[in-house]
């Protein structure tokens, strides 16, 4: 993985969460509650997380956790206790990729660190906020607080405006190259995460080389 950093120099890495800081599949959610095959889990993944569904309007904070719960339920026909139901969605996160906390401990001292991330509030509270190096990040965009989801350029401004240096200075990571490219298109600097491991890898080689001591 070879990416090209511009002349203006990195000051702050932007990281998208899933799929780059931890794994998600939304399917999980699904896979939990209901008996379905796998045809139908997607079927019925899609009713609940595509545009304009009970989950987009979660992570604009446009309903309730509470509305969101009684609208999947009917979606997926199903009546769990509250607890189940919460633990299937926050199920819907799972591991932490290492490799990517061991970057963030590592990047800290040097530069100035954020999360972007399109997320529901239970999600952030229950669980984003609970990973190991959350207390590591200087800044936090969320899509529910912003009421914008990715890639509208409203949530990507947000983050660019907690930021003191230019947009040039930061580096975006995320596993969607449309979110990418609407970070670059903003004059951010981006990197597409398709193996988190190997970008976790290529932005130590570019940002923390052994030879040159950085300092934040």
């Amino acid at each position: 993985m070879i990416f090209e950093i511009d002349p203006v120099p990195i000051r702050m890495v932007l990281f998208d969460f899933g799929n780059v800081i931890a794994h998600i599949d939304h399917r999980r959610f699904t896979r939990l509650l209901t008996n379905q095959n796998e045809q139908g889990i997607e079927r019925i993944t899609r009713r609940l997380f595509g545009p304009a569904t009970p989950g987009e309007l979660l992570e604009t904070g446009h309903i309730s956790q509470s509305t969101f719960r009684e609208d999947a339920m009917k979606i997926m026909g199903v009546h769990p206790s509250i607890d189940a139901f919460d633990t299937a969605f926050n199920g819907i996160i799972m591991s932490p990729i290492p490799e990517m906390l061991e970057l963030i401990i590592d990047l800290s001292p040097h530069y100035r660190l954020g999360l972007l991330s399109n997320t529901s509030a239970p999600h952030f509270e229950q669980v984003i906020s609970r990973i190991p190096v959350f207390e590591r990040f200087d800044q936090v965009s969320l899509s529910y607080e912003v009421g914008r989801m990715k890639p509208d350029e409203a949530i990507f401004m947000d983050a660019i405006g907690k930021h003191p240096g230019s947009p040039a200075s930061i580096l975006y990571l995320d596993d969607i190259i449309q979110f990418v490219d609407a970070a670059r298109g903003l004059g951010m600097q981006g990197l597409h995460v398709e193996e988190p491991i190997r970008a976790a890898s290529c932005v130590r080689h570019h940002l923390l080389p052994p030879e040159h001591p950085l300092e934040k």
